[in-house]
């Protein structure tokens, strides 16, 4: 089983975004998708999408039926992108490790 992975989303040959996905070791047998950025340049391209979509499908492959996240909750823009594409709020939350003021949302999505 593999045990995480690293996805780069291009336009024209550019890198433009990024998305990692593993395995979370203080919650077993969850899969995550750990980090995610899209450029400002690429936003609204789909790029987005179909990072996310790669580490599903790894996850998926790896017997996963169920993808988690954690997102700020003071970012709108993100919490509302993974709520289109079919994340929920679970009901937990942590703080940051790095930044203790800063409260993460959990979310998940069930796999196909």
């Amino acid at each position: 089983m593999a045990l995480g992975n690293c996805y780069l989303g291009e336009i024209d040959g550019d890198v433009v975004g990024m998305a990692t996905g593993g395995l979370n070791t203080e919650f077993p047998d969850t899969f995550w998708l750990f980090g995610m950025f899209v450029s400002p340049k690429a936003r609204g391209t789909g790029v987005a999408i179909d990072l996310v979509r790669a580490v599903e499908e790894w996850a998926k492959k790896q017997g996963g039926t169920e993808l988690y996240l954690h997102v700020s909750e003071t970012m709108l823009r993100a919490r509302t992108f993974y709520t289109k594409i079919g994340f929920t709020p679970n009901g937990g939350s942590v703080t940051m490790d790095r930044d203790t003021s800063i409260k993460l949302v959990t979310m998940v999505k069930k796999l196909d």
